[in-house]
């Protein structure tokens, strides 16, 4: 009996050290460990994280084939979104003379930052903490200091993590909360009970109203297509405004779904259009996201000549990844126009043929 009692106690020892490891394992939520680069590779890189920046914190390899398939992907999101508000640093535990000409020779194709962890203190504060071994590997530290992604590069959600998390939307613990509660208010709009259905939406969207947005959005097509409530429906949208007064990208969002959502039927345009008012008001026309959404309002209510001027802007402030996608927009809008002799925009919710139209000032040929 003595010595089973010795070799339990024996097992629950050998246990601590596992167990310390598991409550250590860095995880999507924790707070993101110190930056450590002994050398970057071209110019200085950040040595902390800012509030009120996105980063992306690659490890990598030259001799991992997967990590050169994720680089142009990377580098797209730089230049696309380094201007506003996000920072990628490659990581990587070779020799320097190893990663610097390497980098050097990919030139343009690799703009971000590159560092070199010589000791693999990152290493070893990031990837070993979380239990990865597999390279790439990316993580997300959001706005907030936190980690919010970790996983793949190229996974699709990677993308929607970063993009996301630069609007300040993101964080996986609040939708994880929120989850159960928002199932909680479909299940009760299922059985219209639209009290209930609306006190559980609100109760997930007060986890966090900037992340919450589509509970916010749900709720709003619950009322006006569901319940088919339209004046309540109404003052709800309404209030949207004054709730996120602050936050510029949902009030195009907001706005656009409603002209553009094929779900939203009636279409309030009115509301659309105070919404993108509101847009405009507090971000100005500098954002090409932004005025994209104001053009959609606009073309979609009528106003057609006022569309082509804002895509048109959108399309001359847009970095160059963007500016295909801008312009097939904008020849959509021309289209438009020429086939309603310039007289009137399309009926709410329809999508004209993209084509060619007149060249507008200021474009290059």
């Amino acid at each position: 009996m003595r010595i089973r009692t010795l070799l339990v106690s024996a097992l629950s020892l050998a246990m601590v050290p596992i167990a310390l490891a598991q409550q250590s394992k860095l995880r999507v939520g924790d707070a993101a460990p110190p930056l450590s680069i002994d050398e970057w590779c071209a110019g200085e890189g950040p040595t902390s994280f800012e509030s009120d920046r996105v980063y992306v914190v690659e490890f990598w390899a030259t001799w991992c084939g997967p990590c050169r398939q994720s680089i142009p992907h990377l580098n797209e999101l730089h230049e696309q979104f380094s201007g506003k508000g996000l920072t990628i640093l490659g990581i990587s535990d070779e020799k320097p003379e190893v990663v610097k000409p390497w980098v050097q020779a990919k030139g343009s194709g690799m703009s971000y930052h590159v560092g070199i962890d010589s000791d693999k203190s990152m290493n070893q504060a990031w990837m070993e903490a979380a239990g990865k071994s597999g390279i790439p590997c990316a993580f997300i530290v959001g706005k907030t200091g936190k980690i919010v992604f970790i996983g793949h590069p190229l996974a699709p959600e990677f993308d929607k993590a970063v993009r996301a998390s630069l609007t300040g939307r993101f964080d996986p613990q609040v939708e994880a909360n929120a989850k159960p509660i928002v199932h909680a208010a479909r299940r009760a709009a299922k059985l219209r009970n639209w009290q209930e259905a609306y006190r559980r939406y609100d109760e997930a969207i007060a986890l966090n109203p900037k992340v919450m947005t589509t509970a916010v959005l749900e709720r709003y097509k619950v009322q006006l297509t569901k319940e088919k409530n339209l004046a309540a429906a109404a003052a709800y949208g309404r209030s949207l405004l004054t709730t996120y007064a602050d936050d510029p990208a949902f009030l195009g969002e907001f706005a656009e779904a409603i002209v553009t959502d094929p779900d939203i039927s009636p279409r309030d345009l009115e509301l659309a259009k105070a919404a993108a008012a509101e847009m405009i008001k507090v971000a100005g026309r500098g954002n090409p996201a932004l005025l994209a959404k104001l053009a959609a309002v606009q073309y979609h209510t009528g106003e057609v000549e006022a569309a082509i001027e804002s895509q048109l802007q959108a399309w001359q402030e847009a970095s160059p990844s963007e500016k295909a996608e801008f312009r097939r927009q904008l020849d959509t809008y021309r289209a438009g126009q020429k086939s309603s002799g310039g007289a009137s925009g399309p009926t709410a919710g329809s999508s004209p043929s993209s084509g060619g139209g007149p060249v507008a000032p200021g474009e290059p040929k």
